[in-house]
């Protein structure tokens, strides 16, 4: 699934942990497990002992790795929506994905925006900016709570209602 950049991650991660403050980061690939020849770009990176490849997991061990993971990176080139934006950030986990639609557009300020198609500068990016990481996270847990069944629920029925009146008005003029 080359759309969701994991070799960019493999990228992105080589160069971050070169740097003194991201030095003893680990990175965990969840879902589909990492074809050969990601996983002979990790051993060529020198990156095996600190990357874990765990395939699926249950939603339970997934909220688990989200709450204690020091970010998410998400640098998808292309995706429907980008529910692991969402799911992140309702737990407190900093994001960390594309600067490309929908996830600009789903991940709101609660997120530092990278370019994927350059992954190390996506590195130095997220360097630069990981001082306001508690900011980021609680404009991201903020996000998050517009995508709860509540608000999307209200917000679904004020389109009908702008609809169905904006119909009306333009019938009845």
């Amino acid at each position: 699934m080359p759309q969701k950049n994991r070799a960019g991650v493999i990228e992105f991660f080589r160069t971050i942990t070169a740097l003194p403050r991201f030095r003893n980061f680990n990175l965990v690939f969840c879902g589909q497990k990492l074809s050969d020849n990601l996983a002979e770009q990790v051993r060529v990176c020198g990156l095996s002992r600190v990357v874990c490849d765990l395939g699926f997991v249950s939603d339970a061990e997934l909220s688990y790795l989200y709450f204690n993971a020091e970010f998410l990176i998400f640098p998808s080139l292309m995706e429907g929506f980008g529910w692991p934006i969402i799911e992140a950030q309702s737990l407190g986990c900093l994001v960390v994905t594309s600067d490309i639609k929908p996830m600009n557009e789903v991940s709101g300020r609660g997120a530092i925006l990278i370019n994927p198609y350059n992954m190390s500068a996506s590195a130095h990016t997220v360097a630069d900016q990981y001082t306001r990481r508690d900011e980021i996270i609680e404009l991201g847990y903020a996000n998050s709570r517009k995508y709860m069944p509540e608000q999307m629920i209200d917000a679904v029925i004020e389109v009908y209602e702008e609809i169905t009146f904006g119909q009306q008005k333009t019938t009845n003029d």
